[in-house]
C-alpha cells in the first residue's frame, strides 16, 4: 500500500522487534489462557468463544512456524519454537500445508452448507470460506 516491496516487508520488517512484541502479545498461550479463565469466571459466552478461538489458533499455529517462530509463552519466557514445518515457506513444506488447509476449509464449508438449510447461513459460511481461500490464491500469485 505504501509502495514497500513485499520482500522488504516479509524479509526485513517482519523481523523487527516492534512486530515481535505484537506477535508475543497476540500469540501467547499464557495471556489468552488467563483471558479464557476470566471469561469462564464471568460466564461471558462471547468472551469464552473469542478466547477459545484464539487458543485454538495458537495451538494450530505453534507447530507451523519455521524461522519465524513465535514467543508462545510470553511474558513468562521469550523462548520460540522453531518447527521444521512452515505454513508458508515452501522450502519447509509450506505448499503442502497450504493445500491441506485449503482442502480442509473447502470440506468444512461443504459440510456447513449441507447442514444449514437457511440461505442466509449458507451465504455466511461461503463468505467466510472465500475470506480464507481467496488470500491463498493471492499469496500464490505473489510468492
Amino acid at each position: 500500500m505504501r509502495g514497500t516491496d513485499g520482500d522488504v516487508v516479509f524479509g526485513q520488517m517482519y523481523f523487527y522487534d516492534a512486530w515481535w512484541r505484537i506477535f508475543a502479545f497476540n500469540n501467547s498461550f499464557v495471556l489468552w489462557g488467563i483471558a479464557l479463565g476470566l471469561a469462564i469466571y464471568f460466564r461471558s459466552a462471547w468472551a469464552i468463544a473469542l478466547c477459545g478461538a484464539a487458543l485454538l489458533h495458537i495451538l494450530l499455529d505453534f507447530p507451523l512456524h519455521n524461522e519465524d517462530g513465535r514467543m508462545h509463552f510470553w511474558p513468562i519466557t521469550d523462548w520460540k519454537f522453531y518447527s521444521p514445518i512452515s505454513y508458508w515457506d515452501s522450502s519447509s513444506g509450506g505448499q503442502i500445508v497450504g493445500v491441506i488447509e485449503l482442502v480442509l476449509v473447502m470440506a468444512m464449508t461443504a459440510y456447513l452448507v449441507w447442514h444449514f438449510r437457511s440461505w442466509w447461513w449458507r451465504g455466511f459460511f461461503l463468505s467466510l470460506a472465500a475470506l480464507q481461500v481467496v488470500p491463498f490464491f493471492i499469496w500464490y500469485l505473489f510468492f
